[in-house]
């Protein structure tokens, strides 16, 4: 045994400024004067809470005589809005797997108004299995009123040692955050930082002796790393964002090596060729891509003897999505059993695709295993291999120069249309052979919704006429998706009430179930203008198919706009008027411009005679905005919503 076993170390710290700041000690269960007197916080006086104080500690130590991560965690929450705020049921996750499960001890709450203090009980603790491998320990705060502190703590006891991480940043303003880890110097972590904000205080130092074993002569030296952060800003969501976990502030720990009791050592940092390895005689994945021969005689002749190779694609790509139900479910590392799926007809997401994969072989076709994250999750880090950050499979398709995201688990989804849940802007494509590579995710970009409205404004001041929608892309698929999840009747009753119908009758929809076309809805509406003193306003965009208010309401903004894809709307009217009517007021004809020309809306109104004519065109051809282009675009979207709320047209009779 080595005798300096435990002296080795990867001191890892981070390149940022040493500040000598004074830390703030906290004891639980009791408060101090700064946090009873705490009542408003005008930096952001949208805040309904603040966390006062937040503390981590992560160290190892031995429990039953295992080893184990011991993670300790300690907070107070100042309430200003108790009306308005949500954060009063706290919810822990913990990882539960039969094989493997963390445990979550000294779980102590307290409400504090003033001097008195209200204990969340035992029996007000909840435990929930939230997924297969999955569980939380939630719990409510009582007595919750203006000015209560809300202090909980608890520890976790976890066999997991591969990764952890402090999370800095919440969806309320934090003024103190500390995090101390304290690591036997056998465990190498990489560590990482992500948000703008730098640390107020960040040292490492070693501390001597603070690990020992049974059985061993000498205690191990750990690596103390501590950080303060403080004043971080509330993380606030907003529209056409990815997850906020690409932006949260939090550090996190990544297990690179550890050194065993022998001086054995075991490397965690893998190449990718390590995990196209692992990948391809996984049981769960690239044996499940032996199927070549089973779906060679399961797929109709007819369609493997298509000579085109784009048409056979789509083909076998509207077989297996005909063929499967998905179950909702994502599974990536367990549970993957192609052939089971095939033949019972229902599927988790990879064992639809990777049946879309031996079937697309099958077909002789050039295609390979694409793994990514949902929209929902992280996107995957490119630096090195993070195999947990994966959790879709997709299949990846090339026919000569062009190349093609497939994914069958929507029955609702164009062929190469990727649903929204998976444009999580890059997968890792699994070539086995010649080894994996980054692949951007691209979205389909004829996203298009085209209305066409023939109306009439008869002699008693009704509007009446027909409506054709016709949507397709990811229109298309949201519009299928939508009809699917309610009835005719229901679907037609929010129709009504989305505009300000008084009548819809005579409806017609056309190629609901054929994904591979656009769906087509043809109506016959009657609706009665608003009349002020005699006089009509009739609000030509009632539809409500673009934007009817502006999706970017902050100042600024610290993320880039992600639209998710390309948009082409399109609004055509057409409006025959009485002859006991005439125009008063037609708003202007305008052209905005975005200032790189990646979007432009128009809007034309021609009076022909009796014939009102109005075309309305919106196109955004980028779906990403990086921050700076963030006010450009917020006073596009304003305008582009003043057209369409704040212009109405005006009649009178003669």
């Amino acid at each position: 045994m080595p005798l300096n076993f435990y002296s080795t170390f990867t001191l890892f710290i981070f390149s940022l400024s040493v500040l000598a700041q004074e830390r703030i000690p906290a004891t639980f269960g009791q408060l101090s004067a700064k946090d009873i007197e705490f009542s408003s916080y005008p930096e952001d006086e949208r805040a309904k809470a603040v966390i006062l104080y937040e503390k981590g500690n992560v160290s190892v130590d031995v429990v039953d005589d295992y080893i184990i991560l011991i993670k300790e965690t300690h907070i107070k929450i100042k309430v200003l809005d108790p009306n308005n705020f949500q954060g009063s049921t706290i919810q822990i996750p913990y990882y539960n797997d039969k094989k493997a499960k963390e445990k979550i001890v000294d779980l102590t709450a307290i409400t504090h108004n003033g001097n008195h203090q209200t204990y969340v009980s035992d029996q007000q603790i909840y435990d929930k299995d939230e997924t297969d491998v999955w569980s939380s320990k939630s719990f409510t705060f009582p007595a919750v009123k203006k000015g209560s502190v809300l202090e909980y703590k608890y520890t976790v006891q976890s066999p997991f040692f591969s990764t952890f991480e402090w999370g800095l940043q919440d969806k309320i303003p934090t003024l103190y955050s500390e995090f101390v880890t304290e690591i036997p110097g056998n465990y190498s972590y990489r560590g990482a930082l992500t948000g703008k904000q730098k640390f107020d205080y960040n040292e490492s130092k070693i501390k001597r002796n603070c690990f020992s074993l049974s059985g061993l002569d000498k205690a191990g030296d750990c690596l103390i790393n501590e950080y303060i952060m403080k004043n971080i800003p509330a993380f606030y969501e907003e529209d056409y964002m990815l997850s906020s976990d690409n932006y949260l502030i939090k550090i996190k720990y990544d297990l690179k090596q550890r050194q065993g009791i022998y001086g054995e050592k075991t490397s965690y940092t893998k190449t990718w060729k390590d995990v196209d390895d692992e990948y391809r005689y996984d049981k769960d994945m690239g044996r499940q891509l032996n199927y070549t021969s089973y779906f060679e005689d399961r797929i109709p002749a007819e369609i493997l003897n298509i000579t085109d190779p784009l048409a056979r694609a789509k083909a076998v790509f509207y077989f297996i999505q005909k063929h499967f139900t998905w179950d909702g479910k994502y599974r990536i590392y367990s549970n993957i059993r192609v052939k089971d799926a095939f033949e019972s007809k229902v599927g988790n997401s990879a064992e639809i695709n990777l049946a879309l994969i031996n079937a697309l072989r099958a077909a002789n076709l050039d295609v390979e295993l694409s793994l990514s994250s949902t929209r929902n999750r992280k996107i995957p880090n490119q630096i090195y291999p993070v195999q947990t950050e994966f959790n879709y499979v997709m299949a990846f398709l090339r026919i000569g120069d062009r190349s093609y995201f497939l994914d069958a688990t929507d029955k609702y989804a164009s062929f190469s249309v990727v649903p929204l849940r998976a444009l999580n802007l890059v997968a890792r494509i699994m070539d086995f052979e010649n080894g994996s590579y980054w692949q951007p995710i691209e979205p389909f970009n004829r996203n298009i919704i085209y209305s066409h409205l023939q109306l009439e404004l008869d002699n008693n001041g009704i509007i009446g006429g027909t409506v054709e929608e016709n949507n397709a892309g990811q229109f298309a698929l949201r519009k299928r998706d939508e009809m699917s999840e309610t009835s005719k009747e229901n679907y037609l009753n929010e129709k009504l009430q989305r505009a300000p119908f008084s009548n819809l009758t005579n409806y017609l929809v056309t190629n609901r179930f054929k994904s591979d076309k656009s769906v087509k809805e043809k109506y016959t509406v009657q609706l009665e203008p608003e009349s002020i003193n005699g006089e009509i306003y009739f609000e030509p965009f009632f539809l409500s198919d673009g934007f009817s208010e502006n999706p970017f309401q902050l100042e600024t903004r610290d993320y880039p706009v992600n639209l998710g894809f390309p948009i082409n709307y399109t609004y055509l009217m057409a409006l025959q008027i009485s002859e006991e009517y005439e125009v008063i007021n037609i708003p202007e004809n305008k052209l905005i411009k975005f200032p790189d020309n990646s979007a432009e809306c128009v809007v034309n109104y021609t009076l022909d005679g009796s014939k009102l004519n109005l075309r309305f065109n919106l196109k955004i051809n980028n779906h990403i905005y990086p921050p700076e282009n963030y006010p450009a675009l917020k006073d596009f979207f304003e305008k582009v919503v003043d057209i369409q709320t704040k212009e109405p047209i005006g009649f009178k009779k003669r």
